[in-house]
This record gives C-alpha cells, structure tokens and sequence, in this order.
C-alpha cells in the first residue's frame, strides 16, 4: 500500500499579551497529531495541527492551527515519510517515529523559534510592506488547463510551491498569515468580503481572453494576469489588512502601510 501524507485544516484567532520559556520539542504532540488510515486498501498518513491546552506555554501563538499548518505543510521535510512510518504497527510507534522524524527537522523547528521569538519573548520583528504582503497573498490563487482545454481556478494550501518558484527570498511567516486569512474567510459565512466570487469573475474574463496556442505559455500568461487582479482587488486588501490589526500581536513582522 502506498502511504500519502494528508494535511487538514483548522483555523483560530488569537490576542494575547504574555511572556513564557519553555521548550516546544519536547511538546510536539501538544499542538500535532499524526494518525493512520485506511481507505480501499491504501493506507494513509493524516498530519493535522490541534489547538493545544491553554497550559501549554505557547498556547497564545499555537492555538490558530491554520497557521501552523501552513508552516508544517510547507516547511516539513517528510519525504521519507513513506518508507519510515508505513511500518508503524500502533499508534505509540507512529507517534515515536513521528517525533524522531521532527527531532531531525531544522528547518519547520526554526519557524517556530522565530514565530515564538518575536511574539511571546519580544524579539525584535521583522517589517514587511503592503506590496509585500500582497505579493505573497496572490499566490494562493492559481489558474490552470483542465483536461479540455478549458480554464479552471483553484484556491490551494500547494501554492506554496509557485511561492518557492517565483520568489528570491521566501516570507513563511507572511504565508501563512496570508493562507490562514483567506481560507478562514473563505469557509466562513460571513461574505463581508466579497473576495472570491470576484476571484471567479477574474478566472471567468480571463479565460474570454485568447492568450496563444502552446499550453504553457497560456498557463503562464494567465497566472499571472489573475496575479495582477488580486493584488488590485481591493477586498482582499482590505481583508488581509484588518486580519493583520486583529492579529499582530501573534504575528512576527510589523506592516509597513507606505
């Protein structure tokens, strides 16, 4: 059986104002869980972000598992995954193989240092600018070619990918700021910003648009006109920007609104 790795989703906000020390890994099953499943015969690695007890030293910042997820789901080296933990016979085993896969981990370990850094201890953050901000928040909205020949859209978590594609130096912290904003509004109720139908309409004009023959080049020309339109739509500035006041407590970067 081939063993996949599956990320879920979940989302929290957060404020707070506290000064704590301790040490996250050894804690990783506070705020992660690894399970196994199996569905028609093939066996599958479920990874998913929990809201720790609100003991736990980090809970202010740990607790908005949509950001968490993001860091792990773009940042975990897990490509031995299915050679490692297939072999896991109960769920002690998969969490002792889990955390010794963590343990060897550098760069999703440094993420977390510095996000605790420079919220709860008081590091000195980062200052990112609006277009910055922005130019990480487009990513997550992708056209692509179906099978057809026609245009589709998609909102995805895998975007980080085009991020690493398409950009010298990576923000992860203002990924997942970004990530965790627009899919808490995308499956919230609340359409008080009215970003994705717009998201749509742009996939729908752009697709009325002839934009070549060769597959790849129309891909490229149409990811990045849709770029171009989210970055101007002004509700999903306006989004991302009262998700920053309510949440730059537990953010690590100041934003530059010049």
């Amino acid at each position: 059986m081939k063993l996949k790795l599956i990320l879920l989703l979940a989302f929290a906000t957060v404020n707070f104002n506290a000064q704590h020390s301790c040490d996250f890994t050894a804690n990783y099953l506070e705020f992660l869980t690894v399970e196994v499943k199996t569905f028609d015969d093939e066996a599958y690695i479920f990874l998913k972000p929990q809201k720790p007890s609100e003991s736990f030293c980090f809970y202010p910042v740990f607790k908005d598992t949509m950001y968490i997820n993001y860091l792990s789901k773009s940042l975990l080296d897990l490509k031995y995954v299915d050679e490692y933990l297939k072999g896991s016979q109960n769920q002690e085993v998969l969490n002792e193989r889990f955390l010794s896969v963590l343990d060897k981990d550098t760069i999703f370990k440094k993420s977390l240092n510095e996000l605790i850094g420079k919220t709860i201890l008081g590091k000195p953050k980062d200052t990112i600018t609006f277009n910055q901000l922005m130019n990480n928040a487009v990513k997550f909205f992708s056209i692509y070619l179906n099978e057809d020949g026609n245009y589709k859209g998609k909102i995805c978590v895998g975007n980080e990918r085009i991020i690493q594609n398409l950009h010298k130096v990576r923000h992860p912290q203002v990924e997942a700021f970004c990530f965790s904003s627009i899919f808490k509004h995308l499956l919230s109720k609340d359409k008080k910003y009215d970003f994705v139908d717009e998201w749509k309409t742009a996939v729908i004009d752009i697709a009325s648009v002839s934009l070549g023959v060769d597959e790849d080049e129309m891909i490229l020309r149409a990811q990045g006109a849709l770029f171009l339109l989210m970055k101007n739509n002004e509700n999903l500035q306006n989004m991302l920007l009262e998700e920053y006041e309510l949440n730059k407590d537990v953010l690590p970067f100041y934003l530059s609104y010049q």
